[in-house]
């Protein structure tokens, strides 16, 4: 599937060549929303996107070594293992960690937990857990507990956040529904005002789809 790249202005491409001439760096945030800003349908995401946002979605997964997502998501998306053999990440204060969702059934998935979190017996992914919860600090130490450098975040809004108020969100790879949601209030970030310059690397469309991609 190509993608027409309409910034910087130029042929059309597949997501594999546009990210091998743009590789994602630090720690990129990926998200899809309606044209009003919604970015959940009944609790979860899955209502939002089509084909292109599918297929950008699974590109940026193999192209990178982890997702990051938080616990409400792996939840409310029922995580399965991510497309390339991605290791999965988890920041939790809680310690209320969705052991059922399908990713931690996998024998073959690497998942680390940064908080406290006790690891059931029927979990068969191999899981990795450290104790700190302060987002720079529990991403650079599960980074190196696994071996992992590029990070792909898919939310929610409180990680999101999180991420923004640590001065790690680097890159915003955001996909534009075409659709009119109102209704649920959930946005990109959760928290009150911020202001945080974003600068525009690529705009993508396929159908009616549209495909930003911005820089801190």
């Amino acid at each position: 599937m190509e993608f027409d790249v309409l910034h910087p202005a130029g042929a059309s491409a597949t997501a594999e060549e546009l990210l091998a001439r743009h590789p994602l760096r630090g720690v990129a945030v990926n998200m899809v929303a309606s044209v009003d800003g919604r970015v959940a349908v009944d609790g979860g995401s899955s209502g939002l996107g089509g084909e292109g946002d599918h297929t950008l979605f699974n590109a940026l997964r193999r192209s990178v070594d982890a997702v990051l997502a938080g616990t409400a998501t792996v939840r409310a998306e029922g995580y399965g293992p991510p497309a390339g053999g991605a290791a999965l990440l988890m920041i939790t204060r809680s310690g209320d960690v969705p052991w059922d969702a399908p990713v931690f059934a996998a024998p073959q998935q690497r998942i680390g937990i940064a908080g406290p979190a006790e690891v059931p017996a029927r979990v068969r992914a191999q899981v990795t857990t450290i104790g700190t919860i302060e987002p720079r600090a529990a991403l650079a130490e599960l980074r190196t507990a696994m071996g992992v450098e590029s990070v792909l975040c898919e939310g929610g809004p409180t990680l999101n956040r999180a991420l923004l108020d640590a001065g790690l969100l680097d890159e915003l790879l955001l996909t534009v529904d075409p659709s009119l949601r109102g209704g649920d209030p959930s946005t990109l970030l959760a928290g009150g005002p911020t202001t945080a310059p974003l600068r525009l690397v690529w705009v993508l469309r396929r159908g009616d789809e549209l495909f930003l991609r911005y820089s801190r």
